[in-house]
């Protein structure tokens, strides 16, 4: 396997995200990337406009590993765009990547189910045996990172929205209008994003979408790392056997939205006995909670959660 410095060669004018940068002072040999002030607060930040790169435009994604230059540029925004095959695959744009800095800074990923072109989408997206690391343990608090499996057409001006049982959420560039999702199987793989409060979105609701399986190997794990962090699933009939979230520390929110008015499809890809159910780690501070079928849970009502849900969340 081969590792790749993500760089020009991978952008697009297509994508284009006003993004914090913590200095506005572009790197010589790269306009695209900016210099990461550990020293400052990403909450005064400007919003620059950035320029995505992008893993894509054909039907397989290279197997190897792709690696972010954190020596100039501690942001990375990224959009694996129009492929039907991710596997084998590996995105490490975090702090101990082997660049040469530990540089960290809010990053933004996106896995596209979508399509904005005329064109429709019928072949599944595979994301297999991957991985991405978007932050780690040395990450900064102020690392908030941004991964989302079903996106389309990452553009400014383009928002996703979602509201349960009074906790709401708007995220800029998920959805294009009129977007038509193919269905994304996502198995074998994991989502690490370390410090930061940080962010994972599962948008895609086609029904025949699968986040992880029965078969050896085929359970995804999603770890989040310390500070509060969110996790969201627009569609929690497509989870299946094997999956762990481990939440980490700091006051965690989970979302299982039902496809269904009365909920009744939340889980329902899950059986509640041997390997068929969802394991989720590290909740329990006192902050924490899940929203499920419209009602929301906190760490001392996991019981009566693990009840309601036919025993199909387990807590480790």
């Amino acid at each position: 396997m081969t590792t790749t410095f993500l760089n020009s060669t991978f952008k697009t004018g297509q994508y284009k995200r006003k993004l914090q940068v913590l200095r506005s002072r572009p790197s010589s040999s790269n306009p695209n990337q900016y210099i990461a002030d550990p020293g400052s607060s990403t909450t005064a930040a400007p919003l620059t406009d950035v320029q995505a790169q992008v893993l894509g435009h054909t039907p397989t994604v290279t197997p190897g590993t792709y690696i972010s230059n954190n020596t100039t540029s501690g942001i990375t925004f990224l959009v694996f765009n129009r492929v039907n095959n991710v596997n084998g695959v590996t995105l490490n744009v975090g702090p101990s990547n082997g660049s040469g800095s530990t540089r960290d800074f809010g990053d933004s990923i996106y896995i596209e189910t979508g399509d904005h072109s005329t064109d429709p989408r019928t072949s599944p997206l595979s994301f297999v045996n991957s991985n991405i690391i978007t932050g780690g343990t040395i990450s900064p608090v102020d690392d908030n990172d941004l991964v989302v499996f079903g996106s389309d057409q990452s553009k400014d001006g383009q928002t996703y929205t979602f509201s349960v049982n009074g906790f709401s959420r708007t995220i800029n560039g998920l959805q294009a209008p009129g977007s038509r999702q193919s269905p994304l199987n996502l198995q074998g793989s994991s989502v690490t994003t370390g410090n930061g409060n940080d962010t994972l979105i599962f948008a895609n609701t086609v029904a025949t979408s699968q986040i992880g399986g029965s078969g050896s190997g085929q359970g995804n794990t999603f770890s989040l790392g310390a500070q509060n962090d969110l996790v969201y699933f627009a569609s929690s009939n497509q989870i299946r056997a094997q999956n762990v979230i481990d939440l980490g520390t700091g006051d965690d929110t989970v979302v299982f939205n039902g496809t269904a008015a009365n909920g009744s499809q939340v889980l329902s890809g899950l059986s509640g006995s041997g390997s068929s159910v969802l394991n989720i780690k590290g909740f329990n501070d006192a902050g924490d909670r899940i929203f499920f079928n419209g009602a929301t849970y906190t760490s001392a009502q996991k019981a009566s959660l693990t009840s309601d849900s036919g025993n199909k969340i387990i807590f480790t």
